[in-house]
């Protein structure tokens, strides 16, 4: 609710006028007994905003203070969250560093900072080959958290190479060459 709109309904009277909330006016607002500025809106938090009423004489009323309590309940808002797939370069995997680029921006903190876990512990220096779920969570100055997860699959891409294939020497067994068992070659 707008603050204009919650002084709208305040009730207003005099002795000789007919008063509207149209003509209250705004004495001051603080927060933590300080005096601030709100031109941009209140941030989250708890303020003291001073009114009162004047009438067509100039009479002014007793002041009344309005207590003002903003609160953030809206968890960021996480993008990027999307499975990935990529090439193992060894039996350990594929390295994590700079794979996962999520994130998550907050109404009230503009961009939050992103986590990942995985179970309860987190990122490895590498993905291992299979798939992992990685949980993705930002948290707000206001404690309010978003959550996600993702798949990493990580396979094995790459076709395996001859190292070495020298060649070798047979001595014929018979008429017909070398007639041996090739099971070791």
């Amino acid at each position: 609710q707008e603050l204009k709109d919650y002084i709208a309904t305040i009730t207003v009277a005099d002795n000789k006028d007919d008063l509207t909330t149209d003509d209250i006016i705004e004495i001051s607002r603080s927060r933590d007994g300080e005096a601030v500025s709100t031109e941009g809106g209140f941030a989250p938090g708890v303020y003291e905003v001073t009114i009162a009423v004047k009438d067509s004489s100039g009479n002014q009323s007793d002041s009344a203070v309005i207590t003002v309590t903003v609160v953030d309940t809206t968890q960021p808002v996480l993008s990027g969250v999307t499975d990935t797939t990529l090439a193992a370069v060894d039996a350990n995997g594929s390295p994590s560093a700079g794979v996962l680029a999520a994130t998550a921006v907050d109404t009230v903190d503009g961009q939050v900072a992103v986590a990942y876990s995985i179970g309860d512990g987190e990122v490895g220096a590498n993905f291992p080959l299979g798939d992992t779920v990685v949980t993705v969570k930002a948290t707000d100055a206001a404690g309010n958290i978003a959550e996600g997860s993702l798949t990493v699959t990580v396979t094995d891409q790459t076709a395996p190479v001859i190292v070495s294939a020298s060649g070798v020497t047979f001595e014929a067994t018979g008429a017909e060459g070398y007639t041996g068992t090739t099971d070791s070659v």
